[in-house]
């Protein structure tokens, strides 16, 4: 005769109860743990298997038309996962395939603008070491030493470079935004 009390012979509480020979508070607080995760486990497959039981009496319970409407709803079913999963797998394709082409994109124009800068370089000799040549949105040249953190509009060289200029030149940018519409 089995009590409510009493585990389950087999089940994670009945290992529970046996006795283990030594270990450490730390090894029983795990197995402790342990046995909780595999009673849950337990407890979930069992509600999993009581579900399933219950599905199959309601089927076997069903008309033979029933069951045949059931079985074209569950192909209907399966066919749209099967479609809805290819579709993700074609919308995954094409954003690799355009991260693909930005990738192709951004490496050609920065050899582009390699060359370019190369085609620039004076004859008498590059940028010193550190300095790279770039361009505002116009098309004026500045300088920027990537080791020193330093900007110039004027090219560098061979000694320091000059300290980036306090204001933009006279008619170079304009000022407009500066303007408060308050003010007037």
């Amino acid at each position: 005769m089995s009590y409510p009390n009493q585990p389950r012979p087999g089940s994670a509480l009945e290992a529970l109860e046996k006795p283990r020979p030594g270990g450490t508070r730390d090894d029983k607080t795990s197995q402790y743990r342990d046995l909780k995760m595999k009673m849950k486990d337990e407890k979930l497959e069992r509600k999993v298997q009581e579900k399933h039981q219950k599905h199959i009496a309601k089927i076997k319970s069903m008309p033979l038309h029933k069951i045949q409407m059931e079985v074209q709803k569950l192909q209907m079913d399966k066919a749209k996962a099967e479609s809805d999963w290819q579709l993700e797998q074609r919308k995954h394709a094409d954003s690799c395939l355009e991260i693909e082409e930005e990738i192709k994109l951004c490496t050609q124009i920065k050899q582009e603008q390699e060359q370019f800068q190369q085609q620039r370089a004076p004859s008498g000799g590059g940028l010193p070491s550190g300095w790279t040549e770039y361009r505002d949105p116009k098309g004026t040249p500045y300088y920027h030493n990537g080791t020193t953190g330093k900007t110039s509009w004027t090219r560098p060289s061979g000694g320091p470079a000059p300290p980036p200029p306090s204001a933009p030149a006279p008619g170079r940018y304009s000022t407009s935004f500066l303007a408060s519409p308050l003010a007037s």
